[in-house]
Order: structure tokens, then C-alpha cells, then sequence
């Protein structure tokens, strides 16, 4: 070290230009201890050369040649010192530098490399696996809801924010009977942060929606998964016009309903309709995530998702899961393994200390009595009010009759005369399918 910074002080041998930065590089690990270790003895030995430098007590003559070497080595802004403990962590952090020689790579390395030739994923892109999958089921037949009568011609269905209605509940939280408005408790329960380690809300942390069939619990159930798919995305730049249009569609139906617009909290949405779920894996032992692992492989373009890349996801994101339709799973043994596989999921996340909303959806005879109240806090659907009704004939009328201003106005008004005539229990429960 000395001989090398002697050659760039002598202003004799030229070596030009000075450069600002000097960097010594050694393969030898040297000790960290402070004061006697290796690192502390160069930087020592560094200083001392630059203080001779600067002492002219030893001077025989003016001290031209001394008073040069310090101009020179002075200039240099910084003189490092990396030993091999240092050039390790670097090469460790810089993949692209310890790339560029094939004597650097690691077996990290080389597995990364063998991802690329595989099905799965990379693990770097599976953030951006998991937005595609909230692009694509935004769109998809979830985001639709279809009129069983009057003969939809189309088969398209329409947008459910365009018929979006908050639906009336009863919850008990603790001794206290509350009446709310689904969405709405729902929503604002996901607004909380539910890391188990850092939550202010209590157990049980998780909801599932009680009501009889038909009641709207499956269109509760996709409003819920879209109103968070269009949080996720909506400051995505890679969108189409149809996907702004439902985003925007579904923040206006929030604020209809007295929201402030989209959820804060932007949970990455994922639907589970149980009855598939116990279809295709009756028998199998294969766990609820795995499933839904498979499900994001079988809609994604991107490669395979692994399970334990899902996991380390559910970590570091929040999430909000609905299993819906636990009373189309009849059979009682398959009913059984769906409910153990609810568990292992909800306390695996716990486990896990990951922020995760469950809502589970079930009619009320016989089928609550199975779910954990620990895990699980109860919430009733009730049947519409009048005016609720009101307001969903008249959404579903605009949406049928798209322009046609004089039939709305017809329909419209039927609607409030049978409301004034204590007649409205005909619209109280809606007559779609999701």
C-alpha cells in the first residue's frame, strides 16, 4: 500500500490523472476487531502516511518535493480499503457484476438461471403475477351479474357496481346486537390493519355472512372481491379503457352507497366458490392454498405459482379472501375437510402474522354450528327495507332498459306506486344469479 500511494504522490513518475476515488482490494478477510484489527491498523497506517506528509519538522530545505507528494495525494478525495469479507457481501448484493465472471456465480445463481427454463413463476415477478390475476378477474365473470327472467338476450350479463346495493345485517360483537349494512361493516372491518402482532381488532378477526338462499350473500361476495381488485389497480399504468371504465365504475357505486370511495387498504382480492373447490378436490388432502395456487396457475401467463411464494406474499401484503358458498357443499364428510382446510388456512396465517381478512359465506340452519367463534364473528343478512328495494328496481330498470328514458320512467313508477300501496315485498329479494 505504501509503494503504491509513493507512485501516484510522485509527481515525477506521472501516473495522471489523480483519481478521486483510490481503492486497495484484497481476497484476505481481515479482523474488524477496533484498534489492533487489520482494518483499523491500514486505516491507521493510511493516516500516518498522509500526516509524515504534512509534518515539516523533518524538512533539510524548503520542502518543495514533500509539499507536492501532498498536493497530489491530498486531491484524491477518497482512499478505501475493501478485504475479502467486503468484495463478498458486494458481489453477493451486485448480481450483475459477479454475471460478468462465471468464476463469481453462486449456486443461487445457477438456480435462478434453471427458473428460467421452468413453469413456475419467478419469484421477483410474482407481485406482478398476482396484479395480472387482480387485472384479469376484474374483467371476468365475477365482475357480472345475469337476470334469470325476461329473457337476457345477451348472455353478457351487466357490471355489478352498475346494480350494486349494500344489503342490511345484524352483527354481534361481544353482548352488543348491531344493525349495519354489509358492505359497508365488511369494508371498513378490511380499512384495519390485521397483522395479528400489531391489529387493534379483536378475535375473532375473520367475518362469515349468515343468510338464507338468495338473500344476495354471493353478490355481497363479488362486490367485496372487485371493490379491492379496483384498489389494487387503480394506479396501474399497464390498463386498458375497460379496465379505467370498471375501476372507476366501482369507486362511483361506493360512493352511491355512502363510501369514500375505494378501500384504502389495498387488499390483494382473491373468490373462492367452495362447491368447485369440494368438486375437484373431494378426496384430496391438498390444502385450501394450494388450491388457490392452482387457480392463479390456471388463469395466469406468467408461469406456475408455487405455494410457498403465495405464502411469503400473504407476508408482506395484505389480503382479503372469500370463500363463498360453504351450503353448496351438502355432503357432510366433503363439508368436513372444506372446514378443516378454513382452519388450517386462517391459523397458518395467524401463524404467520400475516394481514388477512377471511369472509365466508353460508345459509344459517346447520351449517354455522361447524365454524370455529373464535375464528369467525357471525353476521345476519337481513331482507331488504322498502326503500332499499326501491332503489334496486330502479338500478336494475336504467341497467335493462339501457336509453330508453320513457320506459324507465314507466317502470320507475310502478315500482313507487307499489311501494305506496305496502305491495314491495315482490322486489325484496333480487332476482339475479352471479
Amino acid at each position: 500500500i505504501r509503494d503504491e500511494l509513493n507512485t501516484w504522490a510522485d509527481r515525477v513518475k506521472k501516473r495522471d490523472p489523480l483519481p478521486d476515488q483510490l481503492v486497495f482490494v484484497t481476497n484476505v478477510p481481515l479482523t474488524p476487531v477496533p484498534g489492533s484489527g487489520g482494518h483499523d491498523r491500514i486505516r491507521q497506517s493510511i493516516d500516518n502516511y498522509v500526516a509524515t506528509l504534512r509534518d515539516d519538522s523533518r524538512d533539510t530545505d524548503d520542502g518543495t518535493q514533500r509539499k507536492a507528494k501532498l498536493a497530489r495525494i491530498t486531491a484524491i478525495k477518497h482512499i478505501r480499503f475493501w478485504d475479502g469479507t467486503k468484495v463478498t457481501t458486494l458481489l453477493n448484493l451486485r448480481d450483475g457484476v459477479r454475471r460478468a465472471f462465471p468464476g463469481f456465480l453462486t449456486a443461487g445463481d445457477v438456480l435462478a438461471d434453471l427458473s428460467q427454463i421452468s413453469d413456475y413463476a419467478p419469484p421477483d415477478q410474482f407481485g406482478t403475477v398476482l396484479q395480472a390475476d387482480a387485472r384479469t378477474t376484474l374483467m371476468g365473470g365475477e365482475g357480472r351479474i345475469y337476470f334469470d327472467e325476461a329473457a337476457d338476450i345477451s348472455g353478457r350479463g351487466v357490471p355489478i357496481h352498475d346494480v350494486a346495493i349494500d344489503l342490511p345485517v345484524t352483527t354481534l360483537r361481544g353482548t352488543t346486537m348491531q344493525q349495519r349494512q354489509a358492505l359497508d361493516y365488511i369494508l371498513s372491518r378490511g380499512e384495519h390493519v390485521l397483522k395479528p402482532t400489531v391489529s387493534i381488532v379483536g378475535k375473532p378477526r375473520h367475518l362469515v355472512l349468515v343468510g338464507a338462499p338468495g338473500n344476495g350473500k354471493t353478490t355481497i361476495s363479488k362486490l367485496l372481491a372487485q371493490a379491492y381488485r379496483a384498489s389494487l389497480l387503480r394506479d396501474a399504468t399497464d390498463l386498458s379503457d375497460q379496465h379505467i371504465e370498471a375501476i372507476d365504475g366501482m369507486a362511483a357505486a361506493l360512493r352511491r352507497l355512502g363510501r369514500d370511495g375505494l378501500p384504502l387498504n389495498r387488499r390483494w382480492a382473491l373468490r373462492v366458490d367452495l362447491a368447485r373447490h369440494a368438486q375437484e378436490f373431494a378426496t384430496d388432502d391438498r390444502s385450501l392454498l394450494r388450491y388457490i395456487a392452482q387457480r392463479i396457475s390456471e388463469r395466469s401467463d406468467l408461469g406456475d405459482v408455487k405455494v410457498s411464494w403465495l405464502r411469503s406474499w400473504m407476508r408482506s401484503w395484505p389480503c382479503l379472501f372469500v370463500l363463498d358458498g360453504l351450503d353448496e357443499v351438502t355432503e357432510p364428510a366433503v363439508r368436513r375437510r372444506v372446514l378443516d382446510r378454513v382452519r388450517q388456512l386462517v391459523n397458518d396465517a395467524e401463524g404467520d402474522d400475516c394481514d388477512l381478512l377471511v369472509v365466508l359465506t353460508t345459509r344459517p340452519t346447520g351449517y354455522f354450528e361447524d365454524l370455529d367463534p373464535t375464528l369467525f364473528e357471525r353476521t345476519d343478512l337481513g331482507p331488504l327495507r322498502v326503500d332499499q328495494a326501491l332503489q334496486y328496481g330502479e338500478l336494475t330498470t336504467r341497467v335493462r332498459l339501457n336509453n330508453d328514458i320513457e320506459r324507465i320512467q314507466t317502470v320507475t313508477n310502478r315500482l313507487r306506486q307499489a311501494e305506496a300501496t305496502n305491495r314491495s315485498a315482490t322486489f325484496c329479494r333480487p332476482r339475479c344469479r352471479c
